[in-house]
C-alpha cells in the first residue's frame, strides 16, 4: 500500500532527526504539523513548500509527491456525515482543523492558509452540535481576520448557541474581543468576565491555563479602556503570574507595558489636586508608584530590544519620557499645595535627574529612526512618534527652565527658555511642510542650551489654527503634541516676566495653544483615530498646568479659572458622550 503525503513528511522528518516543533519553525505550530502527518488535514501548498525547505529538499518536493498521489488515486478516504460528493475531503479537513484549533492557543497559522467553503444550512444541521459550533467559530475567526466584523459577530453568536461547556469560554472571549474592537468596552468586559466564569468548571490543563491567561489580559484591556486602572492592574497582575516561557516576547512586552501604564494612571489619579488632602496619596507613595511604573516599562522595553521590535521599543521610550515629565509636574504641584498652606521646595535634584532620563529616551527615539524615510509619504505612526519626541524635548527644556528659575539659577533658566522657544518655533514651522524636519532631527544630537544663539526667547507663533489639522500633511497626534508643547513654552514665559501686560499675553497664548490641542484631540476621538485614554491624558495635562498657574498666583486668575472650568466641562461632556448610550448586554 502506497504511503500518504503525511506519512512521507513524517518519515522525512524522522530521518532528519528533528521534532514537529522544529519542522513547523516560526510559521506552523506543533499541533498543525501533527495533524498533517496524521492525515487529519491536507496541508496547503505553501506549507508543503515550507516543510520541504525545512528538510533540505527542493521547495516543490512534497507538492510534486502530492500531485503524483492524487493522480494515482492513493490519497486516504475521509469520512463525513452526509453525502457531499467531491467536497467531502474539504469538509472533513475543516472539521479536523477545528479539532486542532481548539486544542491549542495559536490560530494565525491556520487562518493564513485555510478558507472554509460555505455549507448549506440543511447539510450543516446534520452535524453534531459541537461540530456546528466549531464550524461557526472558525468562520468567525476568519471573518475577524478580514475585518468583516458583522459576519464575525453572527458567526460567534451562532457558535455560542451550539457550544458545549468546554467550548463556551473561547467563544465568549472572542465575542468580548468583537465588542472591544467596536469600542463598546462595558459589553466587552461582560463577555470576558463570563468567559472566565466558564473556565471555573474546566479541568486544570495547559489549554485552560493558556486560555485563562488570554482572557485575563482581555479583562485588563477592558478595564483600562473604561478608566478603571486599579482593576485593570489586578487582572494584568493575575495574567503576569501565568506568564511562562511558552509566551512570546511581544505578549510579555505588552503585559509589562500595560502594568506600567495602569500603575502610572492610578497614582496620577490619586495625586490630583481635586481630591481632598486627606484622600490624596502622599509624596512618598507617589514617588514609589511612579518608579514602580517605570520599572515595568523598562522590563517591557528590554523585551522589545531583545526581539528587535523597534516600533514597540519606541512607544515604550516615549511612554517612559511622558511618565517622567508628568512626575515632575506632580512634584511641583504638591510642593506648592502642602496641607500647611506653605509652599515647600521643589526637589530640584530629583527633577533634574528625571529630565535627563526623559531626554535620553527621546534622543534615542530620534536616533533609531533617523534617515528611515526620505521625502513625503511618511507613515502616520512614524510621523507621530518623531513629533512626539521633538515635542517632549521642548517640554524638557521648559521644565529645566522652571527648575533654574525656582532654584535661583537665572542664566541657566534663560538659556533653557531660549532653547525651548527656538526648538518650539522650528517644530511649529515644520508642520506646514510636507516632510519631516530631518535637519532639525539630525541636529538634536548636539543641540543644547549652550549651543544656540544667545537671544531673548519669544512667544511661539502657531500655524493657522482654523481647520489647521486638515490643512497639515502631518498626523493629528503630531499637531496635538506640538501645540501643547507650545503652550508650555508660553506658560513659562508668562511665569518669568515682570511685565503685567506681557504676562497676560503669554497666558492667553498658552490658553490658545492648549485649547487648539484639545480641539484636535476631540476631533480625532470622534473620528476614532486615537484612543480615549490618550484624550483623557491630554485633558489631564492641560488641567494640571492651569491648576499650577492658579497656585502660582498669576495676574489673570479670573480668566484662568474660567478657562479651566470650560475645559473641565468639555472633558465631562466629551468623554461621557464617547461611550455609547445603549450597549448590548452580554447575556
Amino acid at each position: 500500500m502506497q504511503q500518504s503525503i503525511g506519512e512521507l513528511i513524517r518519515q522525512a522528518r524522522r530521518q532528519q532527526n528533528i521534532t514537529q516543533t522544529e519542522l513547523g519553525g516560526s510559521r506552523f505550530s506543533k499541533s498543525y504539523v501533527s495533524a498533517v502527518e496524521r492525515n487529519k488535514i491536507v496541508s496547503s501548498s505553501d506549507a508543503l513548500r515550507f516543510f520541504a525547505e525545512q528538510l533540505g529538499q527542493s521547495s516543490d518536493y512534497f507538492t510534486s509527491l502530492l500531485q503524483q498521489l492524487e493522480a494515482e488515486g492513493s490519497l486516504p478516504a475521509l469520512n463525513i456525515p452526509g453525502t457531499l460528493g467531491i467536497s467531502n475531503q474539504r469538509h472533513n479537513e475543516m472539521l479536523a482543523l477545528l479539532d486542532v484549533l481548539l486544542e491549542g492557543s495559536e490560530t494565525s497559522n491556520f487562518l493564513a492558509h485555510h478558507e472554509l467553503p460555505p455549507i448549506a444550512p440543511e447539510l450543516l444541521a446534520k452535524f453534531p452540535p459541537h461540530k456546528q459550533s466549531r464550524y461557526y467559530f472558525l468562520m468567525g475567526l476568519i471573518a475577524k481576520e478580514k475585518q468583516d466584523l458583522p459576519t464575525a459577530l453572527r458567526s460567534f453568536e451562532a457558535a455560542l448557541v451550539f457550544a458545549t461547556d468546554a467550548q463556551r469560554a473561547i467563544i465568549l472571549d472572542e465575542l468580548g474581543v468583537y465588542y472591544y474592537l467596536l469600542g463598546v468596552y462595558q459589553t466587552a468586559l461582560n463577555y470576558h468576565l463570563r468567559a472566565l466564569d466558564a473556565l471555573l468548571d474546566e479541568a486544570c490543563s495547559n489549554t485552560v491555563a493558556g486560555l485563562q491567561f488570554k482572557i485575563e489580559l482581555h479583562c485588563g484591556d477592558d478595564y483600562k479602556a473604561l478608566g478603571e486602572y486599579q482593576r485593570a492592574f489586578d487582572y494584568y497582575e493575575r495574567a503576569r503570574l501565568r506568564l511562562s516561557s511558552e509566551h512570546d516576547m511581544k505578549t510579555a512586552g505588552l503585559l509589562f507595558s500595560s502594568l506600567g501604564y495602569c500603575t502610572y494612571a492610578t497614582i496620577y489619579q490619586r495625586t490630583t489636586l481635586s481630591l481632598p488632602v486627606n484622600e490624596r496619596a502622599s509624596i512618598e507613595d507617589m514617588e514609589q508608584e511612579f518608579q514602580r511604573a517605570i520599572g515595568f516599562l523598562v522590563q517591557s522595553r528590554n523585551l522589545y530590544q531583545v526581539s528587535s521590535d523597534t516600533v514597540r521599543e519606541t512607544n515604550i521610550r516615549l511612554t517612559q519620557a511622558q511618565f517622567l515629565l508628568d512626575l515632575n509636574g506632580r512634584r511641583r504641584q504638591l510642593a506648592l499645595s502642602k496641607a500647611s498652606g506653605a509652599a515647600t521646595a521643589v526637589p530640584i535634584a530629583n527633577c533634574a535627574s528625571a529630565l535627563s532620563e526623559a531626554e535620553e529616551q527621546c534622543r534615542q527615539v530620534l536616533l533609531n529612526w533617523q534617515g528611515s524615510t526620505n521625502g513625503t509619504g511618511v507613515p502616520v505612526e512614524l510621523d507621530s512618534r518623531i513629533y512626539t519626541a521633538l515635542s517632549f524635548l521642548i517640554r524638557i527644556a521648559v521644565q529645566r527652565a522652571m527648575l533654574g528659575r525656582l532654584g535661583g539659577y537665572v542664566d541657566t533658566a534663560f538659556r533653557e527658555r531660549a532653547l525651548a522657544a527656538y526648538l518650539c518655533q522650528e517644530v511649529l514651522n515644520s508642520l506646514v511642510e510636507s516632510s519631516l524636519p530631518w535637519v532639525l532631527i539630525q541636529n538634536m544630537g548636539t543641540l543644547t542650551a549652550d549651543s544656540i544663539t544667545y537671544q531673548p526667547p519669544s512667544l511661539p507663533k502657531l500655524p493657522d489654527l482654523e481647520d489647521g489639522h486638515k490643512a497639515s500633511s502631518h498626523s493629528t497626534v503630531s499637531q496635538i503634541e506640538a501645540y501643547y508643547a507650545a503652550g508650555e513654552v508660553a506658560e513659562e514665559l508668562g511665569h518669568v516676566t515682570t511685565e503685567r501686560d506681557y504676562a497676560r499675553s503669554c497666558y492667553q497664548r498658552a490658553n490658545l495653544c492648549f485649547q487648539a490641542s484639545l480641539a484636535l484631540a476631540r476631533s480625532a476621538l470622534s473620528e476614532k483615530t486615537i484612543e480615549q485614554n490618550y484624550v483623557v491624558r491630554c485633558y489631564q495635562r492641560c488641567i494640571c498646568i492651569l491648576e499650577e498657574r492658579l497656585l502660582a498666583g498669576s495676574n489673570i486668575s479670573a480668566e484662568t479659572t474660567r478657562v479651566l472650568l470650560n475645559i473641565l466641562e468639555e472633558a465631562f461632556h466629551q468623554l461621557s458622550g464617547s461611550t455609547p448610550a445603549v450597549e448590548k448586554e452580554a447575556s
